[in-house]
């Protein structure tokens, strides 16, 4: 009910919250510090290096900790087999792999 509704709109409103203040501190508070710590846009090694070393840091760190996160409960992300099974099951939908071969009329010949 309402409760619910208010509760999900809290929390996104939190996560917007989070956000921001992240992005601001990444991408406005820090830049600043180093440009007044002396990391100029004109130095040889210059500052716009700071978005591939940021992005580089940020990627390592998610593919760190994906890792033990998603491995230490097993089961909880489904393999591309498990998927592929799930998808082509006896739901319905059609068998995963060729089902025959196809002549040259365009006809399938279904496997022997």
């Amino acid at each position: 009910g309402a409760g619910i509704g208010a509760a999900a709109g809290l929390g996104v409103k939190a996560f917007k919250v989070v956000l921001d203040l992240l992005l601001d501190l990444l991408w406005e508070t820090l830049p600043r510090l180093f440009e007044s710590a002396g990391w100029k846009s004109e130095a040889a090694f210059s500052l716009c290096n700071y978005t591939w070393i940021l992005g580089s840091l940020l990627g390592f760190l998610v593919g760190g900790l994906s890792g033990p996160l998603l491995l230490s409960r097993p089961g909880a992300v489904p393999t591309m087999g498990v998927w592929i099974r799930g998808l082509h099951s006896d739901a319905g939908a059609p068998a995963a792999g060729p089902q025959g071969r196809y002549l040259a009329s365009g006809a399938l010949v279904p496997w022997a």
